[in-house]
């Protein structure tokens, strides 16, 4: 190796990297400086497989990461995220400390001491891993249970550890089965953990050498479904998207596929060792590219997208798709984008609900990103039953149209409301129209206009463009004096890729049900909204 040490930043006295800023949990979330375990072992394996790692540095951070590992009879192999926490917090520290350490293990030049250190470490983070990926507690959560197994399975056939390989090979099945066609609660329409998702099944496929013929094909069928969703979104975000941090005031970015990274890896570390490991020989067969694309879900959702050269819109046919996934604590609607719309001018628009309480405000999803979104899960501090919004989606071609309401409010909200939130770039434009019981936006593009609407059913005012602290948005916020906690707010929301309604839409009553006819570019939706069926679904007029 290299000797460059020179140019290469030591650690200070703890024996691992500071990083400017919070962390994202509770314990450091007020720190102005954080040791991150996971950032430490990430630049290991650069400067690892760079061949520019510092003799005795390898020993150095895996000794500092081992006094992080927790030795408490229920946190067993647990390590903290953070040098400063007390105690580990965010139990995914395991599986993204020993990710990297295993890569290294398997395709980096170490020197003796190094991969001593490196299976010292391992050893200490094995019993969490191990028991995580056995018990199959949280089969559900995608990225969590396929990082426990990789990291479990490739670990104890490092240490030829048949005992272990023989134990996690049927709850290894089960997981595979599980999340086959769904994926849990849906961190295959993640731009972010579904990468993370394909990573961990590439680390798993090429890394390991004992894998049964009934597991390799189990888990290259994960991996080639979560390609074909990749593939269908290529060069831009997935939308509809679940566990999204894009909540500020930027747009996405256009992005590589995996396959493109592949066929040309970037400087990230991860893409240097799946060309090491020959990832690229995993890839299924490029499907042709579809403008209409379908993904399955849980429990007979769907997500239904209309992808086009430059723009993009979908929604879910229903959020949330899985029962006691939103808590005061924790849960997945604040970080949820259950219909999306995105330019490639640098538009990018999403609905949410939005709470004001205490002077904070609140939302699903929230704006401002992930180390806000993970102290702020709920709508609510105080209400119980935490409030949990509900949306149903059907998308027909370039058009989409969405019904959501929120069943029970909080009497400790200052307001509240369902707002569209909009990103523009620099040069962007929009323009309002307002009718009696509706209203539409035009977001103007270089290609022609997106267009929004909205139908207040709950006799709010309808959507009107708005600039808050945390961002703009299109809708109405009410009082505290307007909103009655035990009546819902209700809405009909409208989206287009192919421009603004032909003519102002017609709105009358049956009984307790709203009709609603409005004709858009390409789609005339007739529409029954009745809040006595059951799921509250939106009904056409004829078959679906």
């Amino acid at each position: 190796m290299v000797d460059q040490t020179q140019e290469i930043e030591m650690p200070d006295e703890t024996g691992l990297w500071p990083r400017a800023g919070s962390g994202h949990t509770a314990p450091v979330s007020g720190l102005n400086q954080v040791h991150a375990g996971r950032h430490a072992v990430e630049r290991l394996l650069s400067l690892a497989l760079s061949g520019r790692l510092p003799e005795g540095l390898m020993e150095r951070v895996c000794g500092a990461l081992e006094s992080m590992v927790s030795s408490e009879p229920d946190r067993l192999g647990c390590i903290k995220w953070y040098w400063e926490e007390p105690h580990p917090v965010d139990t995914n520290a395991s599986f993204f400390t020993a990710r990297p350490m295993v890569t290294a293990l398997l395709v980096a030049d170490l020197r003796p001491s190094e991969r001593a250190a490196v299976r010292s470490l391992l050893a200490r983070l094995r019993p969490w891993l191990h028991l995580e990926a056995v018990e199959r507690e949280k089969w559900y959560y995608p990225n969590k249970h396929l990082g426990d197994i990789a990291t479990a399975w490739l670990i104890a056939e490092i240490d030829e550890d048949e005992a272990a390989l023989d134990e996690l090979r049927e709850p290894m099945l089960a997981t595979a089965r599980d999340l086959g066609g769904n994926w849990g609660w849906g961190e295959h329409l993640s731009d972010v953990y579904g990468h993370l998702c394909i990573d961990l099944l590439a680390l798993l496929l090429a890394g390991a050498k004992r894998l049964d013929p009934d597991l390799r094909a189990a888990y290259q069928e994960l991996f080639n479904q979560v390609i074909a969703i990749d593939d269908a979104f290529a060069d831009g975000p997935r939308v509809p998207t679940i566990r999204c941090y894009m909540t500020g005031t930027e747009a996405p970015k256009a992005r590589k596929s995996y396959r493109a990274r592949c066929a040309d890896p970037s400087k990230s570390p991860f893409e240097r060792a799946n060309t090491l490991l020959g990832v690229s020989d995993l890839l299924p067969a490029a499907a042709p590219v579809q403008e209409q694309v379908h993904v399955a879900c849980h429990d007979e959702v769907s997500a239904h997208a209309c992808v086009r050269a430059s723009c993009r819109l979908g929604g879910l046919t229903r959020w949330p798709m899985m029962a006691d996934v939103d808590h005061p604590g924790w849960g997945l609607s604040w970080q949820t984008m259950p219909a999306a719309l995105w330019h490639r001018a640098g538009w990018w628009a999403w609905p949410a609900w939005l709470a004001v309480e205490d002077g904070f405000e609140y939302g699903h999803p929230i704006r401002g990103g992930h180390k806000r979104g993970y102290l702020a899960t709920a709508l609510s501090r105080s209400a119980v039953p935490t409030p949990l919004g509900q949306t149903r989606c059907r998308l027909r071609g370039g058009n989409l149209v969405a019904h959501r309401w929120m069943p029970r409010g909080a009497d400790t909200w200052e307001s509240a409301g369902d707002v569209w939130c909009l990103v523009r770039p620099e040069a962007g434009s929009c323009q309002e129209q307002r009718g009696e019981g509706w209203s539409t936006v035009q977001l103007d593009t270089p290609d022609g206009p997106l267009v929004l609407g909205h139908i207040p059913l709950d006799g709010s005012e309808p959507a009107a463009l708005a600039q808050a602290e945390t961002g703009e948005r299109w809708g109405t916020m009410q009082s505290a004096a307007q909103l009655d906690p035990s009546c819902p707010m209700r809405s009909l929301w409208f989206a287009s890729l192919d421009g603004a309604p032909t003519a102002p839409p017609t709105i009358s009553r049956d009984g307790e049900a709203w009709i609603i006819d409005w004709e858009w570019p390409g789609q005339t939706w007739r529409l029954k909204i009745d809040p006595t069926h059951p799921e509250l679904l939106i009904r056409p007029f004829g078959a679906w």
